[in-house]
């Protein structure tokens, strides 16, 4: 059985590390359902539709000087513009990508919540990011 110890994960935006991050979730790969059910049916009938890549969240300490990673994040959000080079790593190696190498088209990240920051005067600023996942990602 493989595992692997959350304290080697990290969000990159391109080469960078996004700085201060702790925590990143992906919520999980959804696919639509669409009802079917017709005259005559005793219980519902369902086909499958879509696959949809879910909503990534990511938070961790405020670094307004985080040019690279939490302050360009905000401006992808601001300025509505699809990222390709956002990877969520598991590991030193191993990470989660858009799949923009196969077949798979419209592989994306768009940020749509940016820089949600708290400031609490017992710990560090915290900063939280949200965005949808578009099309195919993978690990590799």
């Amino acid at each position: 059985m493989s595992r692997r110890a959350g304290r080697n994960a990290s969000v990159k935006f391109g080469t960078s590390t996004v700085v201060g991050m702790g925590n990143w979730t992906l919520d999980g790969y959804n696919v639509d359902l669409i009802d079917v059910t017709a005259f005559g049916d005793v219980d519902k009938v369902f086909d499958l539709g879509f696959g949809d890549a879910g909503t990534l969240t990511f938070n961790g300490n405020f670094d307004p000087d985080d040019a690279d990673g939490q302050m360009l994040l905000e401006s992808y959000g601001r300025n509505k513009t699809q990222i390709t080079d956002l990877y969520l790593y598991i590991d030193l190696t191993s990470f989660y990508m858009a799949d923009i190498t196969s077949d798979a088209t419209n592989a994306y990240a768009l940020i749509t919540k940016s820089r949600s920051v708290v400031m609490d005067a017992t710990n560090v600023g915290k900063v939280s990011f949200t965005a949808k996942l578009s099309g195919r990602w993978v690990l590799v």
